[in-house]
């Protein structure tokens, strides 16, 4: 009797400890390995072309994205195979989905400007932009600050968290876009699959829940 109700003891204490680090905890680390980049059908021909697998592609091909919510902000990291100014874009994208059901899409665009200008957007989950595209528009609470680092191939996308409404947790769908916009090339960190409508929305899988620190 006396050993069960120790036994009993011990799991509930290894549960509560469980529950307190899933609580505290504020990163996901999303890992995913190199040769998975897939061409996709885009405008042209989104029924006869072949959607398929390009192994050898680098640019664009995801190996690590990190996910902080943070007191102030949401950060998204993610290092590539390779990063750089080729083709016609270089688009990441995200969903984010808070607990109380806000939705915001994220867009960080490069490639569409001769100079590889970066432009942003922040839209909500009834079609609204809350953030536009024109990079002279004065910072809101929803303005993204980007940093494309081509030479580390790292690209960092942070958001104000008070444009989620400062959430108890988030989730996560994110991906990016390469190449052009007739058959652009995506890659995802979350699955190995292609999703069926873009990267950071369709069919890429949210994350669990992230909660604050």
């Amino acid at each position: 009797m006396v050993q069960k109700l120790a036994g009993v003891i011990a799991c509930a204490l290894a549960l509560t400890l469980g529950a307190a680090t899933t609580a505290q905890a504020a990163t996901l680390t999303l890992i995913d390995g190199p040769g998975d980049v897939w061409e996709v059908s885009g405008y042209s021909d989104p029924l006869s072309f072949n959607e398929h697998r390009v192994p050898q592609r680098e640019q664009g091909d995801i190996l690590r994205t990190v996910f902080r919510h943070a007191e102030r902000q949401l950060v998204i990291r993610t290092r590539f195979a390779e990063l750089a100014r080729e083709g016609k874009v270089v688009e990441l994208l995200a969903t984010l989905r808070t607990d109380t059901g806000v939705i915001r899409w994220l867009t960080v665009r490069a490639g569409f400007n001769s100079d590889w200008r970066v432009l942003t957007s922040v839209v909500n989950g009834r079609g609204r932009v809350l953030d536009p595209i024109d990079p002279q528009a004065p910072p809101g609470n929803c303005t993204i600050s980007p940093t494309l680092d081509y030479a580390r191939n790292v690209a960092v996308i942070r958001l104000p968290r008070i444009c989620l409404n400062n959430p108890r947790t988030v989730q996560l769908s994110f991906g990016v876009k390469t190449g052009s916009g007739q058959n652009p090339f995506i890659d995802n960190p979350i699955t190995h699959r292609p999703p069926r409508d873009r990267p950071g929305g369709g069919m890429v899988p949210f994350t669990a829940p992230i909660p604050s620190s």
